[in-house]
């Protein structure tokens, strides 16, 4: 089992080999190595290679992620294979990201299973750290336009003092969501509007890390009501 990260892109390429004792009993494969995915990253892949060392054809196969955090956002959740020959292997890959509040750190195990309905099941669990962030990052808030409420989302690349603030399209602070020490990671804030008119509002994020670096962003989000 190998994994190769680049560009923040993780490729996790598995291997598994399907024996004649397997078939018509569970088999899972416990895996104690760790793969390292950066938070925020997107277009991860998990490659396995199925190969059928059975003396038959195994065929109907359903291929599926049943378990994962709730940072682990896969693109396709199932993958049908209409047949692998004896002797033979077929491909199957699953693309995810990093996506959602995580710390840098955060460990979870990814469960695969393959089966079908003649009695075959298969399992590997994967592993998963979520690794820092290489920069700090403030992305769009979502939805927007909203109503009444949006989630403002940032990614920190070390522990930082964070301040994030809601202004008016007239300067006046409206709200503050966040004064306080975070660990690296990525942060979601909601963000209720509940009690403000519509139109025009800016989020602000001032992010202050132990070197002293100061980092002030800011961007726009309309509420209509």
């Amino acid at each position: 089992m190998i994994v190769q990260v680049y560009k923040k892109i993780a490729v996790l390429f598995i291997i598994c080999c399907v024996p004649l004792s397997l078939i018509g009993q569970k088999s899972k494969v416990e895996n104690k190595k760790v793969y390292e995915v950066p938070i925020g990253s997107e277009g991860n892949l998990i490659q396995l290679v199925l190969a059928n060392s059975t003396e038959r054809d195994l065929s109907n196969l359903s291929v599926t992620v049943e378990e994962g955090p709730v940072w682990f956002k896969a693109q396709e959740e199932e993958y049908q294979i209409k047949s692998i020959e004896k002797e033979k292997e077929v491909p199957v890959t699953f693309t995810f990201g990093i996506i959602g509040e995580v710390s840098a750190g955060d460990s979870a195990i990814v469960h695969i299973k393959a089966e079908n309905g003649s009695g075959f099941s298969w399992s590997k669990k994967i592993r998963l750290t979520a690794i820092a962030p290489s920069e700090f990052k403030l992305m769009p808030n979502y939805p927007n336009p909203f109503n009444p409420t949006t989630t403002i989302r940032y990614q920190l690349p070390d522990q930082m003092r964070v301040k994030v603030t809601i202004f008016n399209v007239l300067g006046r602070k409206v709200a503050t969501l966040a004064n306080e020490v975070q660990k690296a990671g990525q942060h979601d804030l909601q963000w209720n509007a509940s009690n403000m008119a519509s139109g025009l509002y800016f989020y602000r994020v001032v992010a202050e890390g132990k070197d002293q670096q100061r980092i002030v962003e800011q961007k726009k989000m309309m509420l209509v009501k």
